[in-house]
């Protein structure tokens, strides 16, 4: 995504929103541990992403550099080397998945989206979204629209 013009930290953290939930709703755990917060401006906000971003940065894995996208000025994220991820492959095709689905659509047409997920719907502003909620998405959801488990496993 990173030559997208529309993957900025918007679109990230809302890229690491779904995969992070839909993991869980299909796991029962995230990918990250990460916490997720409902803000004001009907975003998520990710607590960790400007330490994780900083530490990136430092080791020299991303760089950071500011564009015009709509003539607002982003930050956005270019990989200087690819890091040794420890991935499953199950954890693989979440990502993949949710990449494919996104990866095309700006934050406002997922913002959109993301205001109809339950586990989005039942935080308050400000509050932690619970990722135990994703329970209660209905026939919409991740596990019912996109994933047949058996094609993820290797037997």
């Amino acid at each position: 995504c990173m030559n997208k013009p529309n993957f900025w930290k918007t679109l990230l953290n809302y890229l690491l929103y779904y995969t992070d939930f839909n993991y869980y709703e299909i796991y029962g755990r995230s990918i990250t541990n990460e916490t997720y917060i409902k803000d004001k401006n009907h975003l998520i906000k990710s607590t960790h992403f400007n330490q994780t971003i900083k530490e990136l940065t430092h080791h020299n894995i991303i760089q950071t550099k500011q564009k015009l996208y709509y003539k607002r000025p982003i930050n956005k994220y270019y990989l200087t080397k690819f890091p040794n991820l420890e991935i499953s492959y199950l954890e693989y095709h979440i990502i993949e998945d949710i990449i494919k689905k996104f990866q095309n659509q700006n934050a406002t047409t997922i913002a959109k989206h993301t205001q109809k997920d339950i586990p989005y719907q039942i935080a308050n502003v400000g509050d932690k979204i619970e990722y135990i909620n994703t329970m209660y998405r209905d026939e919409t959801s991740i596990k019912y629209l996109m994933y047949d488990f058996f094609n993820y496993v290797n037997f």
